[in-house]
C-alpha cells in the first residue's frame, strides 16, 4: 500500500563510479520505495540470456531500458512511488517520462551525481576488476569516460535537480540528501 502522500518517481542519474547504485539502494531501504536499477537488470538478463559479442550486449541494454520503462510505467499507473537508477535518460526516455508524468500527476525528483572526472575515472579504473561481465563487454578509455555528457547538463525529464558531488565521498551524507528530498515531497509545487 503506497503510504506516501505524494506519487512521485525519483531518478537518481550521473557519471560510472559516482555512488548511484549504492545511494538509491540505501533510499529505497528508507523511503520503503521499490528501486529499479539498470545495472541488476541487465546483470540479470545476461546470466540468463548471455552475450557473445559487443553487439549482443548492447542489445541487453536495450532490453534492460524497456523493461526499466514498462516496471515504472506500470507502477505510475497504480498510483505506486518509484527509484529509477542508470547513469543516463536518453531522449526516449524523456517523452515517456514527461508525459508519464503529466498524465499521471507525479512529483519528479532527478538526484544527479556528478564529480570530478579524475577522481571517478580512478574510481571505475579500482572497481573495473570486480565488475559483472555485463559491464565489461568494451574497454572504457579514459578518451571515452571524458566524452561521456554531463547527466547535469543533459538530463530533460521535468523534475526537481539534487546535484551531488561525489568527488570524495567523506563528504557525503546519505541523510542529507534524502532530507532534502523528503522536503521536496512535502511541497505542493511540482517543477
Amino acid at each position: 500500500m503506497n503510504t506516501h502522500k505524494t506519487n512521485f518517481i525519483i531518478f537518481i542519474t550521473g557519471l560510472a563510479a559516482s555512488g548511484k547504485t549504492t545511494f538509491s539502494q540505501y533510499l529505497s531501504e528508507k523511503l520503503q520505495v521499490l528501486c529499479v536499477s539498470k545495472n541488476y537488470i541487465k546483470e540479470i538478463l545476461s546470466d540468463t540470456i548471455g552475450f557473445t559479442n559487443r553487439a549482443e550486449n548492447q542489445k541487453l541494454s536495450a532490453a534492460t531500458y524497456e523493461l526499466m520503462r514498462h516496471i515504472a510505467g506500470s507502477s505510475m499507473r497504480t498510483g505506486l512511488p518509484i527509484i529509477l537508477e542508470k547513469s543516463f535518460f536518453e531522449q526516449e526516455d524523456t517523452v515517456f517520462f514527461n508525459n508519464a508524468i503529466q498524465k499521471y500527476g507525479y512529483k519528479a525528483i532527478a538526484v544527479i551525481f556528478t564529480g570530478d572526472r579524475d577522481a571517478l575515472y580512478e574510481r571505475y579504473k579500482k572497481r573495473e576488476m570486480s565488475s559483472h561481465p555485463a559491464h565489461k563487454s568494451f574497454e572504457m578509455t579514459r578518451e571515452f569516460f571524458d566524452s561521456l555528457p554531463d547527466a547535469q547538463e543533459h538530463f530533460e525529464i521535468n523534475s526537481k535537480k539534487l546535484v551531488v558531488d561525489t568527488t570524495d565521498f567523506t563528504k557525503i551524507c546519505y541523510d542529507e540528501i534524502i532530507a532534502n528530498i523528503e522536503i521536496i515531497l512535502k511541497t505542493e509545487e511540482t517543477p
